[in-house]
């Protein structure tokens, strides 16, 4: 188990950033606000143009509307494909290839790393897991985790609730490493458990 995690203060500065750029805010309701004024142009310029008045306004309404549209568009197809790149498995090197492997796998194909459970945080931290319980022989518990700590990230992704961090722990792999970054009576460790084939004998929301 390491004594510090000096990676903790650039994962949270990536998430800041990636947050902060994600696309899928403001500027999409910009664009279909864009959009929809293309489209009235475009609907107010057809009537002009069947009434015969104000030709000219038409004309020119016909002519940059469909622009103004095809602008919008493109350019929500520009931010969607910038905000897939910020959606990424940023798991490191060291989790193995899981993303190449199939989305349904047999329970034996499971990774188990023996967390009985996991709590939401104090209202305090807001974001994270707590360690509730462990399986005494666990993988886990052997690699120095304890009941109580609080699990902020595992490998590069910062950990929202107990759910997220089960989500991501069942990603891995048999064999594959899960690390996680945990907050203990205030100090940040490193805790870095080789998950394990699922026993017969556990559950299934035991992970």
């Amino acid at each position: 188990m390491d004594p510090q995690s000096p990676s903790l203060e650039t994962l949270r500065a990536q998430y800041k950033a990636e947050a902060e750029s994600t696309p899928y805010g403001s500027e999409v309701w910009v664009g279909a606000g864009i959009i929809l004024l293309g489209t009235a142009g475009l609907l107010v310029g057809l009537s002009l143009l069947i009434n015969g008045t104000h030709t000219l306004v038409a004309a020119l309404l016909l002519s940059v509307s469909p622009l103004v549209i095809v602008g919008a568009i493109l350019g929500l197809a520009v931010l969607g494909a910038r905000g897939s790149k910020l959606v990424r498995p940023a798991l490191g090197p060291e989790h193995g290839p899981w993303a190449a492997g199939p989305c349904v796998r047999w329970p034996d194909e499971w990774p188990w790393i023996g967390i009985r459970r996991l709590d939401a945080p104090p209202a305090c931290y807001g974001e994270g897991a707590v360690v509730a319980a462990l399986e005494a022989e666990g993988p886990a518990a052997r690699a120095g985790l304890q009941v109580g700590d609080m699990i902020i990230a595992i490998g590069e992704l910062l950990v929202r609730d107990p759910e997220h961090a089960n989500a991501i722990i069942m990603r891995h792999w048999p064999g594959h490493m899960v690390v996680l970054h945990v907050v203990r009576e205030g100090k940040e460790l490193t805790v870095r458990i080789e998950a394990e084939k699922r026993p017969v004998s556990t559950g299934p929301e035991t992970r």
